[in-house]
């Protein structure tokens, strides 16, 4: 299932949509009594790959004395009951940041991929890359950065769209609606290069401003 962005691009967001405001039904792995030291989370009785837990994910951490408490990276799933969590960075490639060391921590993995894949779908069909008579995909694409924001800000508004429907709370709509516009907004700066064949030439510019006209 394809996904343009993920749920880290969402903590950098809006971090309570992994806390007060997660979605109870879409989680996947959750736990007490683990232990974190340095970047390693450590969760005795815990399966994290077949929970589906994977790098990109969000885990909200709390320990009972208070030392840790907040959402975090997933770095890295390095066993069925450990992984490797970061403090969260603007840059994915710098090196994990660890949190407070901390004891009888709780843990709660959700993850927001349903909303992520459906956004997918919608963007990729804005900008034809579902592998048309032209044959251009998301793997052409040469830098997905603006794609990949215009997908967390949809995803974002999304979210708040459905607390919104369940609590009927204005400040919920006009989050879905402020997100809404960031993502139509960065979808129309959005400009596309496509290198199809991978030779480091550009094929086709694609602007996410001019809408694409399809011959029926």
């Amino acid at each position: 299932m394809l996904c343009l962005s993920n749920d880290v691009d969402i903590l950098r967001c809006e971090p309570v949509l992994f806390s007060e405001l997660h979605l109870r039904e879409q989680v996947i792995a959750c736990g007490s009594a683990a232990a974190l030291s340095g970047t390693t989370l450590t969760a005795p009785g815990a399966d994290f790959p077949a929970a589906g837990v994977a790098a990109g994910c969000v885990v909200y951490l709390s320990s009972a004395d208070g030392a840790v408490h907040g959402s975090y990276e997933v770095v890295s799933v390095d066993s069925p009951t450990t992984l490797t969590v970061s403090v969260v960075r603007a840059d994915a490639s710098a090196q994990p940041i660890a949190p407070p060391a901390a004891d009888d921590v709780i843990y709660r993995v959700c993850t927001y991929r349903p909303q992520a894949v459906q956004v997918a779908r919608q963007l990729t069909e804005q900008f034809g890359l579902t592998g048309d008579e032209r044959g251009y995909t998301p793997d052409d694409i040469v830098d997905g950065d603006a794609l990949r924001q215009s997908s967390t800000y949809a995803v974002i508004a999304a979210l708040y769209a459905m607390h919104a429907g369940a609590a009927d709370q204005d400040g919920l709509w006009e989050k879905n609606r402020h997100y809404q516009r960031l993502s139509d907004a960065t979808g129309r700066r959005c400009t596309l290069a496509l290198d199809a064949d991978g030779d480091g030439i550009t094929d086709l510019v694609r602007d996410g401003g001019c809408p694409r006209l399809v011959r029926e």
